[in-house]
């Protein structure tokens, strides 16, 4: 895995959603190029202010995962599992787990 040296980096958040072709809509996108990422406030909403701030560091977390270079992981406690309802997100962790943590170490 090649991972990208860019100086500049950009995260930006909105509570509107996201969409992509296929699917009603995603939590956060990262460009393909790995410069930057967008994660949505809008679905992560909780009645629980602590569930909300856990959920969206574990999105933005994952979204920059993607920025560097990082896929999705078959570990459904890694942060950087495919989240596809509210209930993966709040089972995965905030961190990713060793073997993702490898790919990005030089």
């Amino acid at each position: 895995m090649k991972i990208q040296h860019q100086t500049d980096y950009a995260l930006g958040l909105t509570k509107e959603d996201i969409y992509v072709p296929d699917m009603n809509f995603v939590f956060g996108l990262a460009s393909s190029d790995g410069g930057c990422a967008i994660v949505s406030t809008n679905r992560l909403k909780s009645i629980d202010p602590g569930m909300f701030r856990g959920r969206l560091l574990k999105e933005v977390v994952h979204e920059l995962g993607h920025v560097f270079g990082l896929s999705h992981c078959p570990d459904r406690r890694c942060v950087m599992h495919f989240s596809n309802s509210l209930q993966d997100t709040d089972l995965k962790s905030s961190e990713m787990c060793s073997n993702c943590l490898a790919k990005l170490s030089p």
